[in-house]
């Protein structure tokens, strides 16, 4: 599957390198019975590279990857870390899913935005956070995943009337 078009970065003609910043706010989430959840805002992201990143509605995220030993210390759906973790899981997502997608777009680049990101909404873990997904992020990223839910959201993501038609059904199938 190509990367649709709607998840390209844009890379504008004029970058503002080194200035990362949040367009939007904390999305709301619909959370799923598989520990999941789904977003029901879009995100709008820059990165330290000037290139601008959004995550459409209806995105499936675990949150951030607090390994469940440490969930009693953070917890995944902290709103201090949660966009930074949605943009990072987008990113490696699209490496899974997306067989076109950008080769300048590589781990070290989704970690640093999990890092700048957090630097801006929670800089006491931002540290801590990237040095976790750079020694443990590699196996995540290197192993394929194949999600029924994640191909069926890439098909529709670019076409709002079928994005939530797709929404809808998702979470009437998860509440059954």
């Amino acid at each position: 599957m190509n990367t649709p078009k709607c998840l390209q970065p844009v890379v504008p003609e004029f970058l503002k390198k080194n200035s990362p910043a949040w367009f939007s706010g904390v999305p709301k989430l619909f959370p799923l019975r598989d520990k999941t959840a789904m977003t029901l805002h879009s995100l709008s992201w820059r990165d330290r590279y000037g290139v601008f990143w959004t995550v459409p509605k209806g995105f499936i995220t675990d949150g951030a990857s607090v390994p469940w030993l440490l969930r009693w210390l953070w917890n995944p759906w902290d709103e201090a870390t949660l966009r930074p973790a949605i943009i990072h899981d987008m990113r490696y997502m699209l490496h899974d899913y997306a067989k076109d997608w950008p080769t300048f777009d590589f781990q070290k680049r989704a970690d640093l935005s999990l890092l700048d990101g957090m630097k801006i909404d929670c800089p006491q873990r931002a540290r801590t956070y990237y040095i976790a997904v750079r020694l443990v992020g590699r196996a995540v990223y290197e192993h394929i995943s194949y999600e029924q839910r994640m191909k069926e959201w890439l098909q529709v993501v670019c076409e709002p009337d079928k994005l939530n038609d797709w929404i809808l059904k998702t979470i009437e199938t998860d509440r059954q």
